[in-house]
């Protein structure tokens, strides 16, 4: 019965909409590489969908292969004190150091109701009316039977 509880709890959190995100960016090096670039589009995107910008979370000179990055691990430590909602990467690698602890951090957020922006983008497009998917093909099947019984293959058809 508890186990039921939880995961509807994180149902209805993962429903709620968001507004408070956190940023993270890391450079790999000190020299020619800086974390604004990074920060700038992702402080534009924010902006311009609403959302309040929590904190900036930034390591320098951290190669992605390390441990240990004390922003991501605060970030990581902030994500479990529930301070946003969502928090936005410049570019996965940014993020995850080996598709493993990729995995297991998207679960740990997952389970924390820290969301995806592909699903929030899905559900906000179905709110409002929107159909996902291919577009619908109206097929005509006399026509098909017609190109096939003159000897052209599915690929022409």
């Amino acid at each position: 019965m508890a186990r039921q509880q939880r995961s509807t709890s994180l149902i209805q959190e993962s429903t709620r909409p968001i507004t408070q995100v956190a940023l993270y960016a890391r450079v790999s090096t000190m020299n020619n590489q800086d974390p604004e670039m990074q920060l700038a589009e992702l402080r534009e995107y924010a902006g311009r969908r609403g959302w309040q910008i929590v904190e900036e979370f930034t390591d320098q000179g951290v190669s992605g292969c390390k441990e240990s990055r004390p922003a991501l691990n605060r970030l990581m430590a902030d994500a479990c004190r529930r301070r946003f909602d969502a928090i936005l990467v410049w570019k996965i690698d940014r993020f995850g150091r080996s598709l493993k602890h990729l995995v297991n951090a998207l679960a740990e957020l997952a389970a924390l109701g820290v969301k995806e922006r592909a699903r929030a983008g899905l559900r906000n497009a179905r709110a409002k009316g929107r159909r996902l998917g291919r577009p619908r093909v109206i097929v005509d099947a006399s026509q098909i039977a017609s190109l096939r019984s003159q000897g052209r293959s599915w690929s022409q058809v």
